[in-house]
């Protein structure tokens, strides 16, 4: 029993500490309302933009290795949602742990009583470029309707259950850039490439051959954060491919933390 209570009064520390965050961050939103407009507006352009690439690969064609052209639009649709959580709730924290381990302030980050990881994740929070949200789920809902298809409910939960791995696989993913922080102290380009690199899962896996579509399946799972969810709101998932991604998903979060601890507990040895 006594155990029960001091992890309900860890579970409470830490989610007050994650609401803490979540209002600074917000009170800070607040003040950039014309910046949630202008990223809107922004998001909105950079979508067309990313949409052109499309309007050339099936100017003649109906579809491109067994994807139509409303298909597509609906892992771009996925790509958009997992972007838009990429750069208002990842990408922020990333690039305020790089400058920290630049400056040293991350040191006194890694002296307060709570899980450093965790503190990490939260470090900053930038919620007016969810706007691209908006944008992300109005592509999948125009997908469906160039596609003829209205997905049943199973279809609509394991969409999100996948999309879900996606995300916890594009959280891993920035856990083991921020563990690169800690051995390169000027790494400050470093979430942006990745963020560069990211834009490969606006397109569907199966497209690339070879190495290619090895990296982008178990390396890079670009496959399972936009891919699988497009394929399983499609009715189309296969048994084995929803297995992989809940799997690998987890496995990613397992070997991030481990990644994570080994890098903190260098970087403390280092500086002691």
């Amino acid at each position: 029993m006594m155990v029960d209570k001091r992890q309900t009064s860890a579970t409470d520390r830490y989610w007050r500490i994650f609401v803490a965050r979540c209002r600074l961050s917000l009170t800070l939103a607040a003040q950039y309302r014309w910046d949630f407009l202008a990223d809107g507006a922004l998001s909105f352009l950079g979508l067309i933009a990313g949409l052109l690439p499309l309007f050339v690969a099936f100017e003649h064609r109906t579809s491109v290795r067994g994807w139509s052209y409303g298909e597509v639009l609906l892992v771009v649709g996925f790509f958009t949602i997992l972007k838009a959580i990429f750069s208002a709730i990842l990408l922020p924290s990333l690039t305020e742990l790089a400058a920290g381990v630049r400056s040293g302030t991350l040191d006194f980050l890694l002296t307060k009583p709570a899980d450093a990881q965790f503190l990490v994740s939260i470090a900053r929070f930038e919620f007016w470029r969810l706007s691209s949200l908006l944008w992300g789920i109005s592509l999948c809902g125009y997908a469906f309707f160039r596609i003829g298809r209205v997905p049943g409910g199973v279809d609509i939960l394991l969409a999100l259950l996948l999309l879900v791995c996606g995300a916890a696989v594009l959280y891993s993913i920035c856990i083991f850039v921020a563990s690169l922080a800690f051995v390169i102290v000027k790494m400050d380009s470093l979430p942006f490439i990745f963020s560069s690199f990211l834009d490969f899962a606006r397109w569907p896996a199966s497209i690339f051959r070879g190495v290619v579509h090895l990296i982008f399946t178990v390396v890079f799972p670009v496959a399972i954060l936009t891919t699988y969810p497009a394929e399983a709101a499609l009715g189309r998932i296969s048994l084995s491919s929803l297995a992989w991604g809940i799997a690998w998903s987890g496995a990613l979060l397992l070997l991030s933390r481990l990644a994570f601890r080994v890098a903190v507990r260098r970087y403390t040895s280092a500086s002691s």
